[in-house]
């Protein structure tokens, strides 16, 4: 049977994350640990204990997610007869799939993910950073011609020349985020029922940055180097990079580079890992978000699909 590894994002983070698994499985705290010594940050504590305000900030969260699924990765590794024939990571998740697939080591990646969370941070203000999740049958025509809209506007009008709203994420067929300024973001919103028509509902995420757009491009230029200089060794597994949404022979570090800001292609990984006859996924990190982006797809319902929100149950089942 063929399997998909597929790990989350920032989002993802909750404070306790991964404790019960060091609890159960102690030998994944050398894990933690080389993840600790490379960043020389309490990882563990911030996982374990938070505060969730601290977790949530960009240069935290993004080293505590990659750890901990790679901590479960590892149980998986240790505990069954489980091996996927194809990794694929949402956004800063496309990190751990390289770790997990044996072509970026954890140390090199931890590191390259707490440059690139400060990096994110960094590149644009907080207070005036926006994400707007459609939920909803989007047309992305229509929503890429109102996005250019309405930062045309913005920039002609009240607002400042970096103030703009863009695609971010396309997730699935009813779930497109949008990423930008707070005021760009707003006016899509207000003008969503006219223009995108009335059953499209959004829902403002609560975020630090404006991810995947070209608001990240200060962070993009501050990283192209180290990530253009990252070695990806040689391994028999494969990924289906986020930001072309298609199996990626061989990975190359440009992909890391261009997905800064660039949307992250989800729903297209989905249609990628179909057409290359997967027949179940796994979700390996904090939670379910990644599968259930894709519970309403076609062919969903076909698949095996299992989560580690629960590592005990799961470990029985991927012995088959």
């Amino acid at each position: 049977m063929l399997s998909l590894a597929m790990f989350p994002g920032q989002g993802s983070q909750l404070v306790g994350m991964g404790k019960d698994v060091l609890s159960e499985f102690p030998y994944t705290e050398k894990i933690y640990e080389e993840a600790e010594d490379t960043v020389h940050l309490p990882l563990r504590k911030l996982c374990f204990e938070g505060p969730q305000e601290k977790l949530n900030q960009t240069c935290y969260a993004q080293p505590c997610v990659l750890v901990t699924s790679v901590a479960i990765w590892h149980v998986l590794q240790q505990e069954t007869s489980f091996q996927a024939a194809y990794f694929a990571g949402h956004s800063l998740g496309e990190y751990t799939a390289l770790v997990a697939s044996g072509k970026v080591g954890l140390a090199t990646a931890t590191d390259l993910v707490y440059k690139r969370g400060k990096a994110m941070q960094e590149a644009f203000c907080a207070d005036r950073a926006a994400m707007l999740a459609l939920l909803g049958p989007v047309d992305h025509k229509k929503l890429e011609d109102l996005c250019s809209k309405i930062t045309q506007e913005c920039r002609d009008g009240e607002g400042d020349h970096d103030d703009m709203v863009a695609i971010a994420n396309i997730n699935a067929s009813q779930q497109v985020v949008v990423s930008g300024s707070q005021l760009a973001a707003a006016k899509l919103k207000a003008s969503m029922a006219k223009e995108l028509g009335p059953s499209i509902r959004s829902i403002f995420l609560s975020v630090s940055a404006p991810f995947h757009c070209s608001l990240m491009s200060p962070a993009r230029k501050a990283l192209a180097d180290t990530l253009y200089n990252t070695s990806i060794a040689h391994s028999p597994y494969q990924l289906i990079s986020n930001v072309t949404g298609l199996l990626e022979v061989p990975y190359t570090p440009k992909l890391l580079v261009e997905q800064i800001d660039a949307p992250v292609m989800w729903l297209k990984t989905y249609h990628t890992a179909q057409s290359l006859g997967v027949e179940r996924l796994v979700e390996v990190g904090a939670g379910n978000v990644l599968s259930k982006m894709w519970r309403k797809e076609p062919g969903y319902s076909s698949l095996q699909v299992h989560n580690t929100s629960h590592l005990r149950d799961v470990l029985p089942v991927l012995q088959k």
